[in-house]
């Protein structure tokens, strides 16, 4: 697993509100209301690999831990690479990850189930992102509108999965 980037914000910084982020990154967040059916499932889905594996990823076959190196695997247009990660925390409102070397994004991103005082739950994804660095630099503009579609896919996932 490659060794970790120099950090420009603390590790798990996404599992809460980031009102400024750091220079030079992106921030993404999104969240949705949910009154789901089953809640189990839902907090099953948003709190393990299974939301990135129903979003089109391959994913590790155990859950999400503190300190876990992992791999993800994704495609587009016919093309697959790798995004190397490091698990920064995990719990039963989720988990948020860093990336590696190797990722097309540098930066952290994260899924939270949080309870709402109406008794709905709410699912919130946010990350902060800039350039991976190398040849992902040059193709930065393509990785972005591939991060909104996926954005989009996590936010349908557990809306499904709130079903």
């Amino acid at each position: 697993m490659p060794r970790a980037r120099r950090r420009d914000f603390a590790a798990g910084s996404t599992r809460s509100p980031i009102a400024d982020p750091p220079r030079g990154y992106r921030l993404v967040e999104q969240s949705v209301h949910l009154r789901p059916i089953d809640e189990a499932e839902l907090r099953r889905v948003a709190t393990t690999w299974e939301l990135k594996r129903r979003a089109g990823f391959r994913v590790p076959p155990t859950p999400p831990r503190a300190g876990q190196d992992v791999v993800i695997t994704a495609g587009f247009a016919g093309v697959r690479f790798t995004e190397p990660a490091h698990v920064v925390w995990a719990d039963a409102d989720g988990f948020g990850y860093e990336t590696r070397p190797g990722h097309p994004l540098h930066g952290e991103e994260s899924f939270l189930v949080r309870s709402h005082p109406d008794g709905g739950l709410v699912f919130t994804l946010r990350s902060l992102s800039r350039s991976g660095g190398g040849l992902w630099a040059l193709a930065l503009p393509a990785v972005r509108v591939i991060q909104h579609r996926v954005v989009r896919r996590y936010l349908r996932v557990a809306i499904d999965a709130s079903r």
